[in-house]
């Protein structure tokens, strides 16, 4: 049966399908047609007809409702977002973290593992090879770098490891360098397939990771890594592309790279290369344009030295660093340059002489390239005098530290040019 008339606010709201506060509002404020009997407490009232031509003037838009249907809704959107959180942890394995920097990385078990500042761990990366931790885990420190590599603004992890090749302590091993993102995600790994002739001799690998560099010129950046051999000491650099991880060869040198740096120098931009040639015995310092595509160390034709299978191309400049008399008392082979510091047009080169514990001595370089190459001076580290006078007392060396050549005569290296070929440097010598 059809009411004629609606009595309260309650029927009222039910004819208009809306709460009964949402009634009051359109009768107080916009001009919904109700009725009051006559009294001070007269009940409301109103018509069914004037209450459709009303509606039929007013289109208001649904109301929301309260009560249950607030918290469906709520209860959807908590829903939604519950569901993408677990859509996200399926798909990248893990929880992102994208405002935790890593500070440091080290070796743990068998993982890669980034740090925060305060020691904590951030991600663990496993690996299934055997991860070769016989290298120490401050050196392993040293060798990876952090830094925005693709200009992302967020911070990349390179590391090198070594992986077994086998189960067995004796088999060889693998190579890699491996860039992982902030959060832990491996984004791709560089194994280095190079192979190096140098006379009737040739180098597949394995190969040790000495040298990790990133360096930045205006808005690209290039990661470089020195690979040496691993019996023979015979090494190159390769050049990695931060997005692909492919790399390319840009330096080979007949003896092992230890060190690499960048540097401005007169508004050309270089590649600093620092380690050791097995022809002349002693530390080298490469220095070539990073533009030049290819260069290899100068070496004696027809002899066994020279690289055999490489393209043409010699460095900018080519230092060779004479043994002191501690190496030559102290009987060690190696010589290398470890340390490659850049001030201005100068560039201080450290030569580690390779002495036994527990005092290293250091031989400082400082080379200044404009308006001519020229060797402003050698010194020595505070290791030199007591591990001077320790060969004195067991007569390895025959004068006093007072009276040492190294520190009162001139010096000489010896320097590369593509123009002038070899030439000699002299320099004063002091502490």
């Amino acid at each position: 049966m059809v009411k004629l008339e609606l009595s309260g606010w309650d029927e009222i709201a039910s004819y208009l399908q809306v709460s009964r506060r949402t009634a009051q509002n359109y009768a107080n404020h916009h001009g919904l047609p109700v009725r009051r009997h006559p009294g001070p407490k007269g009940r409301v009232w109103a018509l069914p007809a004037e209450i459709d031509q009303w509606k039929d003037k007013h289109r208001f838009p649904p109301p929301v409702r309260t009560g249950r249907v607030r918290y469906v809704i709520v209860f959807g959107v908590l829903s939604a977002i519950t569901l993408a959180v677990i859509a996200t942890v399926l798909i990248h394995g893990r929880f992102t973290r994208p405002e935790v920097t890593p500070a440091s990385v080290t070796m743990r078990n068998n993982a890669v593992v980034a740090l925060d500042d305060g020691g904590n761990t951030l991600w663990e990366h496993q690996y299934r090879r055997h991860l070769i931790t016989s290298i120490d885990r401050t050196v392993f420190a040293d060798y990876a770098r952090i830094a925005d590599i693709d200009g992302s603004g967020h911070p990349s992890v390179v590391a090198p490891v070594l992986l077994a090749d086998g189960p067995n302590p004796d088999d060889s091993f693998i190579t890699r360098i491996d860039c992982f993102s902030a959060d832990g995600r491996l984004r791709w790994s560089y194994q280095p397939q190079v192979s190096l002739r140098f006379g009737s001799d040739e180098f597949h690998g394995p190969w040790y990771v000495f040298a990790v560099m990133v360096a930045r010129e205006g808005n690209s950046t290039s990661i470089f890594a020195s690979f040496s051999h691993f019996q023979w000491g015979n090494s190159f650099v390769a050049e990695i592309s931060p997005k692909t991880g492919r790399g390319t060869v840009r330096f080979v040198n007949t003896g092992s790279l230890h060190s690499l740096s960048h540097a401005t120098l007169a508004g050309t931009n270089y590649l600093l290369i620092g380690g050791f040639n097995n022809e002349y015995d002693g530390a080298s310092l490469a220095i070539m344009n990073e533009r030049q595509p290819f260069a290899s160390s100068p070496q004696t034709s027809g002899t066994r030295f020279p690289c055999a299978n490489c393209p043409s191309g010699s460095p900018d400049y080519y230092f060779v660093f004479p043994r002191s008399e501690i190496n030559r008392a102290e009987r060690v082979y190696e010589l290398s340059l470890r340390d490659i510091r850049v001030v201005g047009n100068d560039v201080e080169a450290a030569v580690n002489e390779d002495t036994p514990a527990p005092q290293c001595v250091v031989s400082y370089y400082l080379l200044r390239f404009f308006p001519a190459p020229q060797l402003v001076s050698r010194r020595f580290n505070s290791g030199c005098e007591p591990t001077h006078r320790s060969l004195e007392q067991s007569h390895r060396i025959s004068h006093s530290f007072e009276n040492c050549p190294d520190l009162h005569n001139p010096v000489d290296i010896r320097l590369w040019t593509p123009s002038g070929h070899w030439t000699t440097l002299r320099g004063r010598s002091s502490l």
